[in-house]
């Protein structure tokens, strides 16, 4: 199992200033440090992170850390162009999760078993943090169909969990000179493209994702 993390946004929405947004404290210790602590308790082979702003603190307290550091020169563009600074490294199947969300550790087994693309879901969002500038899906008979979070019409919410294959970078490639440079247009793209997306059921499991200092009050009353 390979696990792609992107770290490399500016987390302007949490206040981040002297600090890269996944090292902002989340009970005492960094919030990087709580999701790789979920990461590693599902054993994978490999750890690839992707740094960008804000690379010198991130990396020195990665380098205490089992992982590969990979740097994004552009950090300053979506979330697209980070995945993609991880091509030449990975070559098989692999999970992508982002460095602000916090899940139970189950999402990212369910992940590994999809043998193709996949989404972790959820259908029955409750908490403030998951509702929050999520970004929406549509579901039919087990699959992705729509993506965005500008979906009208929606079933899910996109967790933060993919199960990606190489294929994934090609379709970035084509993204790359496009104004909008985003995993969400990635993902409608291969839907697009006649791919079947896998929707990973994971309604009422535990998740967050952390984007504003109320996401982060609400995941310190949880914890």
């Amino acid at each position: 199992m390979i696990v792609v993390l992107l770290a490399a946004g500016y987390g302007k929405r949490l206040g981040c200033l002297d600090l890269p947004k996944p090292l902002i404290p989340l009970e005492g210790k960094p919030l990087l440090a709580h999701v790789l602590e979920r990461v590693f308790s599902v054993n994978p082979n490999r750890v690839l992170v992707v740094t960008g702003h804000g690379h010198e603190k991130l990396e020195k307290f990665l380098r205490k850390c089992s992982v590969e550091i990979v740097r994004n020169p552009t950090p300053w563009r979506e979330n697209g162009a980070s995945l993609l600074c991880a091509q030449s490294l990975v070559r098989e199947r692999f999970i992508l999760a982002m460095s602000d969300h916090i899940v139970d550790p189950i999402f990212y087994r369910k992940a590994s078993q999809c043998k193709g693309f996949g989404l972790c879901v959820d259908r029955t969002p409750a908490l403030r943090c998951q509702q929050n500038d999520a970004t929406r899906v549509w579901v039919e008979k087990d699959f992705v169909t729509k993506i965005g979070k500008d979906l009208s019409e929606w079933n899910a919410l996109d967790t933060g969990v993919f199960a990606l294959t190489p294929k994934i970078f090609d379709v970035l490639h084509e993204l790359s000179t496009e104004r909008s440079f985003t995993i969400t247009q990635a993902i409608q793209r291969l839907i697009a493209q006649g791919h079947v997306v896998h929707a990973l059921d994971l309604s009422g499991k535990f998740w967050a994702d952390i984007d504003t200092p109320e996401d982060l009050r609400e995941i310190e009353s949880l914890l």
